[in-house]
C-alpha cells in the first residue's frame, strides 16, 4: 500500500515538472469563430423579406408588387415608391417616395406632392430624386433620410451622372458636364463641347480625380480626361474614331476603341499616362469585367469566342476557356468569375478551372451575399460560391435590396 502511494506522488511530481529537458505540452488549438451569416432583404411580390441565403426568414412588411415598388437600401431604411393613382396628363401617374426600416418598421412618406417624383440614387443619408409635373419642368432635388431636409439642385434636361466624393453630384447637358452640392449651390463647370458641331455623348464618370467623358462630332465618338479641379481635357486617343469605357480598376479606365465593327483593348490611367493595349488581334474584343488585378476579355475571333485575363497594367495573356454563344459572365466577384450557361450556374477561377455551383439555368444578374451568391431579379437563388451545397430558393418572384 504504502510503495502505491509513493508511485502515485512520484507521477504528480512528474506531472507538474518543467525541468530535465523535458517540452511544455502545445496548447490545443481552437478553431477561429466564423462570422453569423448575414441577413438579407428580399422585395417580394407580397412585401418585403428579411432573411438567410438557407431560405429561413420572414415578411416584415407587407405590401403587393413591393419587388416593382423598392429603389435601393441605405442608412437603415429602404426606400421604394408608390403611385397615387393617375393624373390625368402628362405624367400620366404620380409616384411619390416612401421608406420603412430594414426591420419593417416606420413606413413613411419622404416626398409626396402633386408631381411625380422618382429616386436617382441614395448616398449614405442622401436620397438624389427628380420631379416632374404638368405645372414644373424636370428638377433635380436632394433629401436628408434622418431629418427630411430637402435641396434644390437642378432644373432643366440634363442627365444625372452619379453622386461622387463626399457631397458632390454629377449632371451632363447637351453641351456641358457640371457638378453640384448635394446641399445645393457651389456649381462647378468640369467640361465644355469646343464648337456647334459637338455635343456630350453617352455617359461621364469620375474616376479618381479625373472627370472621363466623351463627345460625338462628326469626326467620332472620342474619350476625354479632365482633371475636376479645372484644366483643358485630353484626348485618350490620337485617333478620335469611337471609343467607350469597358470599365474601370483603381485609378485606371479600359476602355475600347472600335473600327470596322471592331474593337481593341486599352487600359490608360485617369489622367492619360500609363496607356498600354491589352487586346489587340484583328477580332472584337469587349470587356467582360474586372478582377482584383486582372481585365477579363471576350475575343471573338474565327468563329469562336474565346476568354482571356490580361494584367490591367499589361502583360502576358491567360486563356480561360472557349465559350459558346449561349454561354456568358454574369458577374466577378474578387478573382472568380461567375458565368452563365445553359446547365447552370458555373464559376471560373484565373486558371482556368470551372466549377458548377447551381443547376437552375437562365439566372443572370447576381449579388453577394457572405459566402454565398444569389441571383437578384425574378426567382431568387442563393447558392455557395464554393460550390460546397445545393442551390436554394428564396423568393419566386422577388429582388434582392441589400445585405445587412
Amino acid at each position: 500500500m504504502t510503495r502505491n502511494i509513493i508511485a502515485l506522488v512520484g507521477l504528480a511530481l512528474l506531472a507538474g515538472c518543467s525541468g530535465g529537458g523535458g517540452e511544455e505540452p502545445a496548447p490545443a488549438t481552437q478553431a477561429t469563430p466564423q462570422p453569423p451569416p448575414p441577413d438579407m432583404l428580399v422585395a417580394t411580390s407580397d412585401g418585403l423579406w428579411r432573411g438567410k441565403t438557407n431560405g429561413q426568414g420572414e415578411l416584415i412588411f407587407a405590401r403587393s408588387n413591393f419587388h416593382q415598388a423598392v429603389f435601393e437600401v441605405s442608412e437603415g431604411r429602404v426606400v421604394y415608391h408608390r403611385v397615387k393613382g393617375p393624373t390625368g396628363g402628362f405624367p400620366p401617374d404620380d409616384y411619390d417616395i416612401w421608406t420603412v426600416n430594414t426591420d419593417g418598421t416606420g413606413d413613411r412618406v419622404l416626398v409626396n406632392t402633386n408631381d411625380l417624383e422618382r429616386g436617382l440614387a441614395l448616398h449614405g443619408p442622401w436620397l438624389v430624386y427628380f420631379k416632374l409635373g404638368q405645372n414644373v419642368t424636370a428638377q433635380t432635388w436632394s433629401l436628408r433620410l434622418d431629418t427630411g431636409a430637402q435641396h434644390f439642385l437642378y432644373e432643366g434636361n440634363g442627365l444625372f451622372q452619379q453622386v461622387y466624393g463626399a457631397d458632390r453630384v454629377l449632371f451632363k447637358e447637351d453641351l456641358e458636364i457640371f457638378s453640384n452640392a448635394l446641399t445645393g449651390g457651389s456649381s462647378v463647370t468640369h467640361a465644355r463641347v469646343p464648337d456647334n458641331d459637338t455635343y456630350m455623348s453617352g455617359n461621364s464618370m469620375v474616376v479618381g480625380n479625373h472627370l472621363i467623358f466623351r463627345e460625338e462630332a462628326r469626326s467620332g465618338f472620342p474619350l476625354l480626361t479632365v482633371p475636376l479641379a479645372g484644366g483643358t481635357p485630353t484626348p485618350l486617343e490620337s485617333d478620335p474614331g469611337y471609343q467607350y469605357v469597358g470599365g474601370t480598376l483603381g485609378t485606371r479606365v479600359i476602355y475600347h476603341r472600335c473600327a470596322n465593327s471592331n474593337c481593341d483593348v486599352v487600359s490608360v490611367e485617369a489622367d492619360g499616362t500609363g496607356k498600354v493595349v491589352l487586346a489587340s488581334h484583328p477580332a472584337n474584343e469587349a470587356v467582360q469585367g474586372v478582377t482584383t488585378t486582372q481585365v477579363i476579355i471576350r475575343r471573338n475571333l474565327n468563329g469562336r469566342d474565346q476568354l482571356i485575363a490580361v494584367p490591367v497594367t499589361g502583360g502576358p495573356e491567360t486563356p480561360l476557356m472557349i465559350m459558346t454563344n449561349s454561354e456568358f459572365v454574369d458577374r466577378i466577384v474578387g478573382d472568380l468569375i461567375i458565368l452563365r450557361r445553359p446547365t447552370g450556374t458555373w464559376t471560373l477561377d484565373l486558371s482556368g478551372n470551372l466549377k458548377q455551383i447551381g443547376k437552375i439555368a437562365g439566372l443572370d444578374t447576381f449579388q453577394v451575399v457572405g459566402d454565398r451568391i444569389c441571383s437578384d431579379l425574378g426567382q431568387v437563388w442563393c447558392m455557395p460560391l464554393d460550390g460546397s451545397g445545393p442551390e436554394v430558393k428564396v423568393a419566386t418572384e422577388g429582388k434582392v435590396v441589400g445585405v445587412l
